[in-house]
């Protein structure tokens, strides 16, 4: 943890913090994209939920009634997220990368009292995302 701590505080210190967020995300899922042309809103997500299971996010999607949303049961940044909140944008690039939709957290696992237990990232299949 102290490492990755040092790892964000000089990062963001020599590259635009979009741009460093970016990169951070590039190489957590490399080449990894879902969003395929012909696949369906619900195929995507399957495809993006096994991908991110791969990782410690225990993560799972749900229909809203606003749109699909995409639900993070644990956080793997969570022994440096109060020093580096921008991690959470980290999460909502992958998500973007990962289905192709443009992506809003709505909440964020909240470790020291009982707000939320997920980060849940709310989903626009209206607005696709072109990396």
């Amino acid at each position: 943890a102290d490492l990755a701590s040092i790892l964000m505080d000089v990062g963001l210190s020599n590259i635009p913090e979009e741009r460093y967020l970016e990169s951070i995300a590039d190489n957590l899922f490399p080449a990894t994209a879902s969003h395929a042309l012909e696949a369906s809103v619900s195929q995507k997500l399957h495809a993006t939920i096994k991908i991110l299971n791969q990782r410690p996010y225990q993560a799972r999607w749900e229909a809203h009634s606003t749109g699909p949303g995409v639900i993070f049961h644990n956080c793997p940044f969570s022994q440096i997220i109060h020093k580096h909140p921008e991690l959470c944008q980290v999460d909502r690039l992958v998500v973007e990368k990962l289905t192709g939709y443009a992506a809003k957290q709505q909440s964020k696992i909240d470790f020291v009292g009982p707000t939320s237990s997920v980060c849940l990232f709310s989903l626009d299949p209206q607005s696709k995302i072109g990396k």
